[in-house]
């Protein structure tokens, strides 16, 4: 078993970096935004925060089950990550943007965009 150059090494750490980056400054800031940018009621924000993470907890282990069964000349993984960065940045540009909506539209766009985002 050979070790990892450290040029494989800086690769796979820069490429972490830049999806932690996104994803935990989308987490950071989404309640904010939701609140006070987006004007969704605390208590409809909060539930909307916690509702996806909840679907999330049933439905990885079958993606994950589905991953694991995934043999392709890429590799298992990789083809996942080449096919759905486009459907993640596009749902990431959605879950910011702010139409003009009623007070249940507002609802039904972020519950739609934002369990869209996660479920990605």
């Amino acid at each position: 078993m050979s070790k990892l150059k450290i040029t494989e090494k800086l690769s796979y750490g820069l490429g972490e970096v830049g999806s932690s980056l996104v994803w935990q400054g989308m987490m950071f800031y989404l309640g904010y935004f939701y609140t006070d940018v987006f004007v969704i009621p605390p208590q409809a924000a909060a539930f909307l925060l916690f509702l996806p993470k909840f679907l999330d907890a049933l439905i990885d282990p079958i993606v994950g089950a589905m991953a694991d069964r995934t043999n392709t000349r890429w590799g298992k993984f990789r083809p996942y990550i080449l096919w759905f960065f486009i459907p993640f940045s596009v749902f990431l540009i959605l879950m910011f943007a702010t139409p003009k909506l009623g007070a249940t539209g507002k609802l039904v766009y972020a519950y739609f965009t934002y369990m869209m985002m996660m479920l990605i």
